[in-house]
């Protein structure tokens, strides 16, 4: 008997748990390339449409990026405005050697970098 009410109090729970009406997205990213932007071509602004300072430039595809920042701090904007040293979005690097790391979707062909402070590196990981 209690067997019995212990099924039934379950089986009545298992009724009222909320279901999902929607499948579970599950997103997979393709890598298009990689490329560093190094301290001398961060002395000035630079986007990632500049193959002097990205040698692959912004690929055909590319939605996002892997972008990381080491040694020392850069700033960007994507506005169309060029940061400047002082104005922008600022990314620090967490010590010269970690690295911090953020994943934009933004216009990738719009966001200009330049250092901020010391001789930073920009990594960029680009991805459809």
């Amino acid at each position: 008997m209690k067997r019995l009410l212990l099924l039934c109090a379950l089986a009545t729970m298992m009724l009222l748990l909320p279901t999902s009406s929607s499948p579970q997205v599950i997103t997979r990213y393709v890598a298009l390339g990689f490329c560093q932007i190094g301290s001398s071509s961060l002395s000035s602004a630079v986007t990632l449409t500049n193959t002097s300072a990205c040698a692959i430039g912004v690929p055909t595809g590319a939605q996002m990026a892997e972008i990381c920042v080491e040694v020392a701090a850069v700033r960007y904007r994507d506005d169309g405005t060029a940061p400047t040293s002082s104005i922008g979005v600022l990314v620090a690097a967490q010590s010269a050697s970690i690295p911090t790391c953020f994943q934009y979707s933004g216009p990738l062909t719009a966001i200009q970098f330049i250092a901020s402070t010391g001789s930073p590196v920009v990594d960029v990981a680009f991805y459809k």
